[in-house]
């Protein structure tokens, strides 16, 4: 029994996987969204939204096209995430305290502050 088309796409990226064709697909599709309103276009170009899609799909294309270039075999892609970057504002948030707004000083120092927490405390 083979696996459904869509479960190829949660595996590793190879020269062989799909993904880069279905990126290719999926950009054209994006590119063609139209957001109507009582049957009429809604907004006269694309939304920020829609190119951020482009513009995602492309760099993750590039990515590729650079580690290929670099003699990469397997990219996963599931660990393209922000989940990282997220986790570091939220610590970041944490030791700011209140202040929803704080200056660049405040936030090297709160980035400084974690970063030596986070080594004291890593579990590894």
């Amino acid at each position: 029994m083979h696996a459904p088309p869509f479960k190829k796409l949660l595996c590793q990226l190879s020269s062989d996987s799909p993904h880069v064709g279905y990126w290719d697909k999926a950009g054209i599709g994006v590119s063609s969204w139209i957001f109507l309103k009582d049957g009429k276009s809604a907004f006269n170009k694309p939304l920020p939204s829609q190119n951020g899609w482009l513009v995602i799909i492309g760099a993750v294309q590039h990515v590729w096209r650079l580690l290929k270039f670099a003699r990469f075999r397997y990219l996963e892609t599931q660990n393209l995430n922000q989940n990282p970057l997220e986790n570091t504002f939220g610590v970041i948030r944490l030791h700011c305290g209140l202040n929803n707004n704080p200056t660049v000083g405040q936030f090297a120092d709160a980035l400084k502050t974690s970063a030596g927490w986070r080594k004291k405390n890593a579990c590894f």
